[in-house]
């Protein structure tokens, strides 16, 4: 069992994607992030910036979240986007905002690479890699 102050400070990690719950429409990726939101909420904090609709074809606002704000979502921190807010300077605002109370690794192993993964990309094949 972890200790208390572990659990205190659970690592953060914040995935950028175009759609997440309430949604369903979008398919397998959006369910692969819920699920892994759910498996390992116990270990990580997880904070999800997305799109304020379900899916491309489906683009009325949901009803039931609040938009351009921070809301609890299934174990999760999720700040849904309108439209007029997807902006590089906004999700790097939040990107900052977020990073602020990231928890960094301070462990000295060298057998536990420090590696970051990137999210999948339409833009490029090497858009899942460790970097």
């Amino acid at each position: 069992m972890p200790n208390e102050e572990f659990i205190k400070t659970k690592p953060k990690i914040l995935i950028i994607c175009d759609f997440y719950l309430p949604g369903y429409k979008s398919g397998g990726g959006m369910r692969t992030l819920v699920n892994m939101v759910e498996r390992f909420h116990n270990i990580y904090e997880f904070c999800i910036i997305t799109r304020d609709h379900d899916g491309k074809i489906d683009r009325q606002p949901y009803l039931n979240v609040k938009i351009n704000e921070w809301n609890t979502i299934h174990h999760s921190k999720v700040f849904y986007l309108s439209k007029n807010k997807i902006r590089i300077s906004k999700l790097r605002e939040l990107i900052i905002q977020t990073s602020k109370s990231i928890v960094k690794r301070n462990i000295p192993d060298k057998t536990i690479p420090n590696k970051t993964i990137a999210g999948k990309s339409r833009y490029k094949p090497s858009g899942l890699s460790l970097t």
